[in-house]
């Protein structure tokens, strides 16, 4: 039987989760419509515990959920590798999808190169398709700085990602040019992340039974203050942590959405033109792969320079915000936090 892989790899915060629990929720109508979406005993919604079979090191968030020394935790993702195998030949499916937003982040070299390629070819499949959505380097600075914060992990600094780079890595390794598309909700089919995805894939006759699963939504810059303030304290080290930084989440997010006038974050122009200075690789991304960002002035693109590191110590230095809102929410999280005996003590500013 001929069989297609689609391997999704990202990039993070391009929807890639709300894409993922969408298919894990659909996983029995996308068979009867010949897609396998195979799954791992690790994380339920997606192959990202595949990541440390390749690339031989992983993030410590997953390493605490794979609750593993480094040696184990080879073993396990060997073991993941061997199970969609099983579920690869005892599927009728035509294509197999396989979806791990952090394949893209890293650069694939030549072990790491050969390591997917035999891992691909163990498949028995004999076509690849090989697909990335891209968000401009400022908005993914921001929305990841987010994300770190909400998981507990305090804040990022802006670092540079040569795109290219990796797109030309998996046409060295693999043999396959990268499909990839902007990350911009006016350019997604119906505005949506999960239903351009399936557009893409030929897929499009998948009816999504739930409401489409939203994830990893947004917070205000005062929250995301807040949080900056209480990583400082915080020390995410098992599942039981991670449990309980959810739970601080949810509380956060009720009282975010409670509190009048929320300001939405948007980083300070320097901010701004210090990222767009210091990825290289914008207009060779245009030029060469079509991808063009809205937020991007590319008639100044030769123009944006960076004054150097700038000082970023609290959330504060990369956006605007309402002080005294924070101040309020840091507060009322602090009062609801010590009646569930979450925490005895203020947070830390």
């Amino acid at each position: 039987m001929s069989r297609q892989i689609i391997l999704h790899v990202g990039h993070p915060k391009t929807g890639s989760t709300s894409i993922q629990k969408n298919l894990a929720a659909e996983r029995k109508q996308l068979e009867q419509l010949g897609f396998l979406y195979p799954k791992t005993s690790i994380i339920a919604h997606n192959q990202r515990v595949l990541l440390v079979d390749i690339f031989g090191r992983e993030e410590k968030n997953l390493s605490i959920r794979m609750d593993a020394e480094s040696g184990d935790a080879m073993k396990m993702a060997g073991s993941e590798w061997t199970s969609i195998y099983h579920q690869v030949a005892n599927s009728d499916a035509r294509k197999v999808i396989l979806s791990a937003e952090g394949f893209f982040p890293r650069k694939l070299d030549r072990v790491s190169g050969n390591r997917l390629n035999q891992r691909l070819e163990a498949m028995q499949c004999n076509e690849l398709r090989v697909l990335c959505y891209l968000r401009s380097p400022a908005k993914y600075f921001l929305s990841n700085a987010q994300q770190e914060l909400k998981g507990g992990f305090g804040l990022t600094r802006p670092a540079p990602l040569n795109r290219v780079e990796r797109i030309k890595a998996y046409k060295e390794y693999l043999g396959v040019d990268m499909e990839a598309r902007v990350f911009e909700r006016e350019k997604l089919v119906s505005g949506d992340a999960v239903r351009d995805f399936l557009e893409w894939i030929s897929c499009s006759r998948l009816k999504l039974t739930h409401e489409i699963i939203e994830a990893n939504t947004s917070v205000s810059a005062e929250a995301m203050d807040v949080l900056q303030q209480l990583s400082v304290s915080l020390d995410i080290q098992n599942e039981t942590d991670i449990k309980a930084q959810r739970s601080l989440m949810k509380i956060l997010k009720k009282l975010d959405a409670a509190i009048e006038n929320p300001t939405k974050p948007k980083l300070h122009p320097e901010i701004e033109e210090h990222i767009i200075a210091i990825n290289t690789d914008i207009a060779e991304l245009r030029d060469s792969y079509e991808i063009e960002f809205a937020d991007i002035d590319y008639a100044r693109l030769g123009t944006f320079r960076s004054r150097g590191e700038p000082r970023i110590e609290s959330v504060r230095d990369i956006c605007q915000l309402d002080p005294a809102r924070s101040d309020e929410l840091k507060h009322q999280l602090e009062s609801s936090l010590f009646q569930q005996g979450l925490r005895g003590r203020p947070i830390e500013a």
